[in-house]
C-alpha cells in the first residue's frame, strides 16, 4: 500500500500558484425574485445559505452580507473558469463529489484514428485551495476524453452491447439539462 502524506501533495512547485488577491468588495444576498434579473456570471450559489450571492447589487439596494472565506473561494472559482471560457477553454465540474473541475480547449485536440468516435484533447485539472487565508490554484495535466458517438452508432460500428452494462452514461434530458445514470442494459436499441 502506497501512503501519501497530503503535505507532499501540495508542495509540488510546478503545480501550485498563490493568488493575489487584490481587493474584496461588497456581497449581496439575491432576492428569490430577481432571477434573470441580474448578470449571472457575477453571482455564486452559497450552499451555506442555500441562496445566490453577487458582488453587486446592480442598483437594486439588496441586502449585503459579510463576506466568507468559503464565498470568496466560490467567487475566485466562478472568475477563472469565465477566464477561461473567454480564452477558448471549456470548464466544467469534474464531479460532484470533487471541487475540482477540469478544462480543454478544441486547439489542443490530440489526433487519432476514430474521431467520429471518440476525441483526445489535451486539457488540466484544476481546483482553487485556500490554506491559512492564503488562496492558491493547483493545476494537474488531465487528458480529456469527449465521446462523439451515440450509444446506438457504437452497437452499430459493432461494439457487443453487453460490453456497456454498468459503464456510467450522460444524455440530454427532456429539459434540456445533463443526466448522468450507468447504462443497465439495452432493450430494442434503446438504453434503461
Amino acid at each position: 500500500m502506497v501512503k501519501i502524506e497530503i503535505d507532499d501533495v501540495y508542495r509540488k512547485p510546478s503545480n501550485f500558484f498563490q493568488l493575489k488577491i487584490v481587493s474584496c468588495g461588497k456581497i449581496f444576498k439575491v432576492p428569490s425574485d430577481a432571477y434573470g434579473s441580474y448578470d449571472r456570471d457575477f453571482s455564486i450559489y452559497d450552499k451555506e445559505t442555500g441562496g445566490t450571492l453577487a458582488c453587486s447589487d446592480f442598483g437594486r439596494k439588496w441586502e449585503e452580507v459579510k463576506l466568507t472565506h468559503s464565498v470568496l473561494k466560490s467567487f475566485i472559482q466562478k472568475r477563472f473558469s469565465l477566464a477561461l471560457q473567454s480564452n477558448g477553454y471549456v470548464s466544467h465540474k469534474k464531479n460532484k463529489l470533487h471541487n475540482s473541475y477540469v478544462a480543454y480547449s478544441s486547439s489542443k485536440e490530440i489526433q487519432i484514428a476514430d474521431r467520429d468516435i471518440c476525441k483526445f484533447f489535451d486539457g488540466f485539472e484544476y481546483r482553487i485551495i485556500s490554506l491559512e487565508d492564503v488562496y492558491y490554484v493547483c493545476i494537474n495535466p488531465h487528458l480529456k476524453i469527449r465521446t462523439e458517438a451515440s450509444i446506438k452508432d457504437m452497437v452499430a460500428k459493432g461494439l457487443s452491447p453487453e460490453r456497456l452494462s454498468n459503464l456510467p452514461a450522460e444524455y440530454i434530458g427532456s429539459d434540456g439539462r445533463n443526466k448522468r445514470c450507468n447504462i443497465i442494459g439495452l432493450k430494442n436499441g434503446s438504453v434503461y
